[in-house]
């Protein structure tokens, strides 16, 4: 994207003496750490970056709100692969190649944890603090993620034809339900 980046999984593997395997919670504490002393620099000096969050828990947006009082533009592509089964499955055959993993009962928490706080994007979105929301599909093992719906300023832009269960599930309880959606977009005469 040409601007500065970070990654706590890498960064956590760094310190963990270039392994992933068996990382330390006090090693996972630093790296996030880090991750925060990254974003707080960047806010602060109006530098633009990018960082991956996987939404477990509400941080990512109380820093989106203080960056949108800097006079950021902020952009968010939120990634799923899928059910939560798909998910455990790729972390598990990704550990058995030496890469990094978590728990099942980890991978099912955070997995609720993000599907919860996508209504939330979604609500940020719609307060414009989240400009541009982009909701893709990473669920074809070794496709290219499918954009699913896309948002500018609380305006659904794009929707594809065929939304899996998985998002509309995340969104059934929300105002930002799959009906709902498609019914702005056919309102605004945007199409697909």
């Amino acid at each position: 994207m040409g601007v500065d980046w970070f990654n706590s999984d890498d960064r956590a593997a760094q310190l963990n003496a270039g392994s992933w395997q068996n990382i330390p919670p006090q090693v996972r504490a630093a790296s996030g750490q880090e991750l925060r002393q990254f974003i707080d620099s960047h806010i602060e000096t109006c530098r633009s970056f990018a960082f991956e969050n996987a939404l477990r828990t509400d941080a990512g947006f109380q820093q989106i709100r203080r960056a949108k009082e800097m006079g950021f533009r902020v952009l968010m592509d939120f990634i799923a692969a899928g059910p939560v089964e798909e998910h455990i499955r790729r972390v598990m055959n990704r550990a058995a190649l030496g890469g990094h993993s978590a728990s099942e009962w980890k991978l099912r928490d955070i997995y609720r944890n993000s599907m919860k706080h996508l209504a939330t994007a979604f609500e940020e979105n719609r307060h414009q603090r989240i400009d541009l929301l982009r909701i893709f599909d990473n669920s074809e093992s070794f496709g290219r993620p499918r954009l699913l719906l896309s948002m500018f300023r609380g305006v659904p832009r794009h929707m594809a034809a065929e939304v899996p269960a998985w998002l509309e599930s995340a969104l059934a309880a929300s105002s930002f339900s799959i009906g709902n959606l498609r019914g702005a977009i056919r309102s605004t005469g945007l199409g697909r």
